[in-house]
């Protein structure tokens, strides 16, 4: 399985934080692991893997927006991208 926007380990921290905040709308894109641990992005009613992050909406043709950007995963926070000129 490749990793990318479509693929990542989701932490039990960013778990707990979720299920605190009551964003059940994020955690049902997870399948849960042993561990206390998920993998993500999933369709939630097949569990099939999906092709990119159901939370990455495109604004237009070179520009995304997270539409949880103020909860985002770790992964995600911590991810650097560097765009070349």
């Amino acid at each position: 399985m490749e990793w990318g926007a479509y693929f990542v380990i989701i932490p039990e921290e960013d778990i707990q934080r979720w299920e605190n905040e009551g964003r059940k709308d994020i955690l049902q894109y997870l399948q849960f692991l042993e561990g206390g641990n998920a993998s993500g992005w999933v369709n939630p009613q097949t569990k099939d893997q999906l092709s990119r992050c159901p939370f990455l909406c495109k604004i237009d043709k070179s520009s995304y927006l997270c539409t949880i950007h103020d909860t985002k995963p770790k992964r995600c926070k911590e991810y650097y991208c560097a765009i070349a000129d």
